[in-house]
């Protein structure tokens, strides 16, 4: 089972919400949290896309590995 599928983050939050009633926080916040992991992976194929097509289109030039690792650093400094 791949927990970044699109169908199981679904059918999980189908799921959760057959305890809203008897489970409401718990349900709520699963709902919750696999909205964002829902989102954050449609993002991530976005992403992964565009870099695809740039790759394709020969625009970009390949990085070096401090180069991405800088990068790296400094979308998790933007992130918090």
């Amino acid at each position: 089972m791949n927990v970044l599928d699109r169908e199981t983050i679904d059918s999980l939050i189908n799921k959760f919400k057959n305890y809203i009633t008897s489970h409401p926080n718990i349900s709520k916040l699963w709902i919750e949290t696999l909205e964002l992991l829902k989102n954050k992976n449609e993002n991530l194929i976005t992403q992964s896309l565009h870099t695809l097509s740039l790759l394709d289109n020969k625009e970009v030039n390949d990085l070096d590995i401090n180069s991405i690792i800088l990068l790296t650093i400094y979308k998790k400094s933007l992130e918090e």
